[in-house]
């Protein structure tokens, strides 16, 4: 087999695997406050272990099926899932951002023996907070005005009542989605970096990796 026939292969696979993980309580760690997901591993090794491309093919299947359940599945922020630029493009960012920094790091004097675990768990620690940032970014910076509309998704944390401002129901909001991030981002964090790595390095210990 090609190693083009090969990648093409191992790309499918781990699209196909994406699509599974992606599913309601498969790929999803549950959380206090939202779901944090696992569905995007795959992309991280797809790029660290195909290339960019392959890393982005799987990354972009991760992302159109996030939008698809925010069409049809609920949950506090799966509205905003909807707009491609919160489900698609933090999840093809992750996929960048693994790929840049593996191979950065690859390409480092790190001793031989560590070299791919160290690469593979800061690259994997990146991407996730890549997504962490851009999904929440972007569901603030797009839609802020249902976010900080009186009565919608976020009522709970400032009671639309006319004694709450705009700017008081603003400041509940920001403190929520940091708290996304200080907490449930960082669970979702460690968990990538432990099963990435150990994906990467038993990859490529079998011999099943471009670099």
């Amino acid at each position: 087999m090609s190693d083009k026939t090969r990648t093409l292969v191992a790309t499918a696979i781990l699209c196909g695997i994406t699509v599974i993980m992606s599913l309601p309580f498969v790929g999803t760690l549950i959380l206090p406050v939202v779901a944090g997901t696992l569905a995007f591993i795959p992309a991280m090794v797809a790029a660290m272990m195909l290339g960019f491309w392959p890393g982005v093919t799987v990354a972009f299947v991760a992302g159109a099926a996030s939008m698809i359940r925010g069409f049809f599945m609920p949950g506090l922020l799966a509205p905003y899932f909807v707009n491609p630029l919160v489900s698609i493009f933090p999840r093809v960012m992750i996929a960048v951002m693994a790929w840049l920094v593996f191979n950065a790091l690859m390409k480092t004097g790190l001793p031989k023996a560590v070299k791919p675990p160290v690469s593979a768990a800061f690259a994997a620690a990146v991407g996730s907070l890549t997504n962490t940032a851009l999904v929440l970014g972007s569901i603030y910076l797009y839609h802020a005005s249902s976010v900080f509309n009186y009565g919608q998704t976020f009522a709970f944390i400032a009671p639309p009542l006319p004694a709450v401002d705009h700017a008081s129901l603003e400041a509940g909001v920001t403190a929520f989605l940091m708290g996304i991030v200080a907490s449930n981002g960082l669970v979702e964090v460690a968990a990538n970096v432990v099963l990435v790595t150990a994906l990467v390095v038993g990859l490529r210990r079998a011999k099943f990796a471009k670099f």
